[in-house]
């Protein structure tokens, strides 16, 4: 108690008072649950973005391996797809062993049957 310069008795007013704790525990309590609701929130998003990166990095990393293969294919396929249909005449000057039209016509055969769907 306090006794002096005209103030009150009671001092209640220093102190906290029921409501007031009451209201600090609740946002207390709140400002746990949306801290946690956040970190939850943001480890999701970093595992997300991870395995993105992830995925692309395999994505470019078999679409550089892949395409000089591709490429390479669709040049066998081109070729011996184009000799196969030439004239009998063109196909004897373009290649003057018979032997080795055959292999080609051979060859165009097998290509040809792999899908490239």
């Amino acid at each position: 108690d306090y006794h002096g310069d005209g103030l009150s008795k009671d001092v209640s007013w220093l102190e906290d008072s029921d409501d007031e704790q009451d209201g600090a525990s609740t946002l207390d309590r709140e400002w746990k649950t949306r801290r946690e609701q956040f970190y939850n929130a943001g480890y999701r998003d970093g595992i997300s973005a991870g395995r993105n990166d992830a995925a692309q990095n395999g994505f470019n990393h078999g679409f550089k391996d892949s395409m000089m293969v591709g490429y390479k294919w669709g040049i066998v396929r081109g070729v011996t797809s184009a000799l196969a249909h030439l004239p009998n005449e063109l196909k004897v000057k373009l290649v003057q062993k018979e032997e080795v039209r055959k292999e080609f016509l051979s060859l165009h055969g097998v290509v040809d049957s792999i899908s490239t769907e």
